[in-house]
């Protein structure tokens, strides 16, 4: 198991390439579980008003948006056969990530100190700036563009992902963001 960490791990410092990734059906639904298991805990802990059910269906339509869209990247660019260990790259950094911000969350909940709690947005805009240039890191090597373009695409597929949960799912969005 760390083996995996330390693999991701080294994917957010942008030192290894998706290629590497495994790619076998346990080990994807594996990380699929513990990245949907993370990043609801993430959202339910971000409000107190967000059900987990509409943690989870925030979850689940944003990475079938980043999905469907790299799918897309991938089929345009004829590298669909490399899907799977794109698949295992986004979700298993970005179970990272969220896992590093769970404290985050905690912490700010439990907090009143209003330095403290813009010490904690300016990290939460670091991780999300991270993760889009990761993100980025993983599209350039998976797909065979400029890492800009990667990130650049990257990018869109957040801001994409933002505004088609905003759109079906608007009480679920509005229920995190007012938190």
């Amino acid at each position: 198991m760390l083996q995996f960490i330390f693999f991701f791990w080294q994917m957010c410092l942008l030192r290894t390439s998706p290629e590497r990734a495994p790619v076998s059906m346990g080990f994807i639904g594996f990380i699929f579980a513990v990245y949907v298991t993370s990043s609801t805990a993430l959202l339910t802990i971000s409000s107190a008003r967000n059900q987990i059910t509409d943690a989870i269906k925030l979850v689940i339509l944003g990475i079938v948006i980043q999905l469907t869209c790299v799918w897309l990247l991938l089929v345009f660019k004829r590298v669909s056969y490399r899907f799977r260990a794109t698949l295992v790259a986004f979700l298993g950094t970005n179970t990272l990530l969220v896992i590093f911000m769970i404290p985050l969350n905690l912490f700010l909940i439990v907090n009143e100190n209003q330095t403290m709690i813009l010490f904690i947005e300016v990290l939460y805009w670091m991780f999300f700036f991270w993760w889009i240039a990761v993100a980025g890191f993983i599209l350039h090597k998976s797909i065979n563009v400029s890492l800009m373009l990667g990130i650049t695409l990257a990018f869109t597929i957040e801001l994409l992902s933002l505004i088609t949960t905003s759109t079906f799912l608007p009480s679920s969005v509005q229920a995190v963001s007012q938190s």
